[in-house]
């Protein structure tokens, strides 16, 4: 899996005009790209609070169920499976259950 992350994975860049892409893992440390697996979720927590919603983390379900040998994506694809739309639903309604009400409108 090493060997794949390293040949197929991108790094993502800001150019100067502010615009993401993708760009080569190459020469980049295996180590080092695992030390910034969280750094997308937590950019996106950072300005989904900031716009002052709810942000809801489905990585410690995902986490823990892949921990307990849960296969919650297709084999050869990185799309969820039956089970992985199953426990983000299940995140999410706890979510919403649990979490602030919304502001009648």
């Amino acid at each position: 899996s090493r060997r794949w992350i390293l040949e197929l994975g991108s790094q993502q860049i800001i150019h100067a005009d502010g615009w993401l892409a993708g760009g080569a893992t190459t020469g980049v440390a295996f180590e080092a790209l695992m030390a910034r697996m969280g750094n997308l979720r937590e950019a996106t927590r950072t300005m989904v609070e900031g716009l002052g919603a709810v942000f809801i983390d489905l990585t410690p379900a995902f986490q823990e169920a892949a921990l307990r040998g849960e296969r919650l994506f297709y084999k050869y694809d990185t799309h969820w499976n039956q089970a992985g739309h199953d426990l983000a639903g299940q995140v999410v309604a706890e979510a919403l259950r649990n979490g602030p009400r919304c502001a009648a409108g």
